[in-house]
């Protein structure tokens, strides 16, 4: 993940991420490993500092590992924009714009409606920026769907 400093926090980052996922979840096995990869020493450093902090609330060890940033490989396509694919009016409203898969996977617009898909944000969220995504009437249909207005 990309990320802009001046616009957020490393550490608020990693509450987000921790905020998301049992960092005492063990991975199943290397290719789903879940990790913090730290850029640099003070990256490693906050890593851990939080790693401790979120770790305290919970009864078992933490196994989410804080690992040197290195060489990054994009996972194979089937794994990109994920639960998008998941929904006929949603990959087909993008196949018009994304011609090749890299256009997709590097798509802020796929990234956006990917995570409403799995179910993150908000319907006040979803409808401030849906308009954007220019997406089919079909597509935004069944975002809203996918994300009900709450009780």
């Amino acid at each position: 993940m990309d990320f802009d400093p001046t616009v957020v926090s490393y550490g608020d980052l990693l509450d987000v991420l921790f905020g998301m996922r049992n960092i005492c979840v063990p991975s199943p096995n290397a290719q789903y490993l879940s990790a913090v990869f730290a850029m640099n020493e003070t990256q490693r450093q906050e890593a851990e500092a939080k790693l401790a902090e979120w770790g305290a609330k919970y009864s078992e060890p933490v196994r989410t590992p804080v690992l040197e940033a290195s060489t990054f490989y994009l996972a194979e396509n089937y794994h990109q924009k994920y639960m998008l694919k998941q929904f006929d009016e949603l990959e087909q409203s993008f196949a018009r714009h994304y011609t090749d898969a890299r256009a997709l996977t590097d798509s802020t617009a796929a990234a956006r409606v990917n995570a409403f898909a799995y179910g993150y944000g908000t319907r006040a969220q979803l409808e401030q920026e849906i308009g954007e995504y220019g997406l089919t009437a079909e597509a935004e249909a069944k975002l809203r769907e996918l994300t009900p207005a709450a009780s």
